[in-house]
């Protein structure tokens, strides 16, 4: 709980959300959009890899 309520102190601090919009936004929601990774940082497919170093791809 300790953890939770650390997300909504930064939320309100860094994004001057207040507590309304906090508790009002899905929690699940939220989490994704906050662990969204770059392309570049995200799993490849092997296949792709194997590809293109054979030169098919």
């Amino acid at each position: 709980m300790e953890d939770f309520n650390l997300f909504a102190k930064n939320s309100m601090q860094y994004w001057h959300w207040g507590l309304d919009e906090f508790f009002d936004t899905d929690y699940y929601e939220l989490m994704e959009v906050m662990n969204a990774k770059k392309p570049e940082d995200r799993v490849q497919d092997p296949m792709k890899l194997f590809n293109a170093i054979n030169g098919k791809g």
